[in-house]
Formats: structure tokens, sequence, C-alpha cells
């Protein structure tokens, strides 16, 4: 009994194993099937999906009506005739040239219809909005010796030239002239002066420190009828971008002379001087770009020029100190460029200083309007 017992349950341990054997198999079997099953259920989704949008319309052509629109992602066909690609480069050109001048031929799109008047009081009061934001940091923090113009990083800091921000707002047209990178310089409605504008006056520009690099006087030469006198006491001629024929035609003259706060040695003289010396008693664009001696010369035409400033447009390029030592000098003398009317429109910062040199940025481009003297560019009857 004993023995068959033994062998009785030997035998019912084994069925025993061999059911659960078989269980666990069709266990995995059954999640085997069912995961191939949605893999495959998923592939045909997404089959059914690209199919829908490869038949459908793209977003780029549903969206263009206009058959002369160009949208972002659209690839032009390979042409292999090189006279048709001249037409068709030729074609979009005289397309965007018509689409555009309806807008250009009135020489202040960016206004869009807005009296120059009500532009020029909205740009102001934009404007003595960001003064006041800077008077108010400079009060919560202490005052101007309180200031630190190149704190450590961190979150909330003000740097150097985040105190002088070119907040108005030019009622033309700007854009950049000259070369790319040093040189060029942002302009304010240069489309009054071009050539093809009828001109009631006679536009002339001064150049304070033109070096090698004249790119910025040979595009004004190029497009507009303006006279330009460029200065350089650093230099015998101008640099290579003006073309003999352009000075020939007397549009162009350049002096051995450099701007000062004083007169001296016929070398160096005052903006005053020099425009006696010429006859002149309006300036239409002054560039400045005299590596730091922007602000004694400066400082002695707003002297001079005590009732109004003697031109419309300044383009200047200011220089500091790495350590922000005259930062407080600073602040009171772009405060008293405002109080005669100067608006900063735009700004550029100069790299070389911070790739090159390996500090701050000292040096930064901006261009100024005069809102306190009539001129072409406040004066409704050049709208």
């Amino acid at each position: 009994m004993r023995k068959s017992w033994g062998v009785d349950k030997v035998s019912s341990w084994s069925n025993l194993k061999r059911v659960l054997i078989y269980a666990r198999y069709r266990t995995e079997l059954y999640k085997t099937t069912v995961t191939t099953t949605l893999l495959v259920l998923f592939a045909v989704v997404i089959i059914l999906v690209t199919k829908s949008f490869s038949q459908s319309p793209s977003k780029c052509q549903s969206l263009t009506k206009n058959p002369t629109e160009i949208c972002s992602n659209f690839e032009p066909p390979e042409i292999n005739n090189d006279h048709k690609q001249e037409e068709l480069k030729y074609d979009i050109q005289i397309t965007s040239k018509n689409s555009l001048s309806n807008k250009f031929q009135t020489g202040h799109s960016s206004r869009q219809g807005t009296p120059l008047k009500d532009w020029l009081e909205k740009a102001e009061t934009i404007y003595q909005r960001s003064v006041q934001k800077r008077h108010h940091h400079v009060q919560s923090i202490g005052g101007l010796s309180k200031v630190n113009p190149w704190p450590e990083n961190g979150d909330g800091v003000v740097y150097f030239w985040d105190f002088f921000v070119p907040s108005f707002t030019c009622p033309y047209m700007i854009e950049r002239v000259g070369a790319i990178g040093d040189g060029g310089k942002w302009v304010c409605g240069l489309e009054i002066f071009e050539g093809s504008r009828p001109q009631v006056e006679k536009c002339v520009i001064y150049s304070f420190g033109v070096a090698n690099e004249s790119s910025f006087e040979a595009e004004i030469l190029g497009r507009t009828s303006c006279e330009i006198h460029a200065f350089d006491f650093s230099v015998d001629n101008l640099g290579h971008q003006i073309k003999d024929e352009q000075i020939e035609r007397g549009k162009i003259h350049f002096n051995k002379i450099g701007l000062n706060d004083k007169d001296k040695n016929e070398t160096f003289l005052t903006l005053g001087t020099l425009m006696r010396q010429r006859r002149h008693d309006w300036i239409d664009i002054l560039k400045i770009d005299i590596e730091g001696s922007e602000f004694p010369c400066l400082q002695q035409v707003m002297e001079e020029f005590s009732e109004s400033l003697p031109f419309g447009q300044l383009l200047i390029e200011l220089h500091v100190d790495n350590f922000g030592r005259g930062f407080k000098s600073m602040y009171k003398w772009w405060e008293k460029l405002e109080a005669r009317g100067l608006r900063a429109f735009m700004n550029e910062v100069n790299h070389h200083s911070c790739v090159g040199l390996k500090i701050n940025p000292v040096a930064v481009e901006y261009s100024f309007i005069n809102v306190k003297t009539d001129h072409r560019l406040i004066a409704e009857s050049s709208s």
C-alpha cells in the first residue's frame, strides 16, 4: 500500500508540474499575441494618417491665396538654363518693387498714415516713460553714486548701457547704411534725401573720423545728392570705398582736420568754426567717431549753440572705460543731450572689445533725432 501510494503521489506531482508549465506557456503566448496585434494596429493607423496628409493640400498651399505670396518652405524647381534663372530673378525683383511702391512713395510707411505731429507726440510720450523708469531705478538704489555699471552676473542686474535705452521711434524708414560690422551707421529717413526725390533744399553731411573705412560715405554718395564733408587728422585720404569719379564730381570733400572742443593750430577745430568756414548754418546728418573725444566736443557744441543744435540727426559711437569709472559723468552728459532735444532711436554694440579684447562692451553706436529744431525729419511738409 505504501509503495502504491508513493508512485501515485509522484505521478500526481508530475502531472501538476506539466499543467503549470503549460499554463505559463499559454499566458506568455497570449501576451505576445496581444502585443503583436497592438503594434500592427498602430502601424496601420500611421499609414492611413500619412496617406491622408499626402493627398490633402499642404498648410502652405491652403494659406496662400495670392499666387504672388511666397511660402517660407517653398523650394523653387531647379532650372538648368542660366538665362531662365536670370529672367526668374528679374521677375521677382520687379514684382517685389511694384508690390511695395505704394508704401514707399509716401516716405513714411512706418507711420501708416498717422499725421507726423501725432506720431511725434506719441513717440515722445514713450520716450519720457523710459526716462522715468531710468530715474526711478537710480533713486531706488540710492543715487548715481550707488550704481555699479558692470555688476557680477545675477538676477535683475542692470548694466552700463541699460541706462541709455534708444526708446524713441523714427517716423520714417530706419536702415543701416554702410558696410556690415564697423563702419555702418543706422539712419532715419534716408529716403527723404535720395536722388529720386525732388530736393527743395540741399543736403549737407559732416563726417568726423573716417580712417580707412568710408563705406557709409560711399553709399550716401551713391544714393543721394547730399554734399559730404569728411574730416580726419589721422589719415591723408578717404577710404578705398570712395571712387575717384565721386571725388571729381565735387560731392565729397576731405579735410585733414580733427574735431575739437577748442580751435588749435588749424588742425583741431570746433564744429562751429568748421561750419562758418564753409558757410553752413545747418547739417542734416552729423556723424562722429573720434575715439572718446566725443564727450568734450559735443559739450562744447551744446554750449556754443545754446538756442538750438545745428543738426537734424546725430550718428555717434560712444566710448567708455572698462571699469565704469566715467558712468556718473556719462549719465549727466546723456541727460544734457536729452534736454537739448536729442532722442536716441537706435544703438548697436561694437563687439571688438568683447571678442577681440576680452573686456566689457565699451563702445556702442547710437543714432539720435533732434526734436527741438525744425528740420525735414520732423516737418510735416516732408511727409
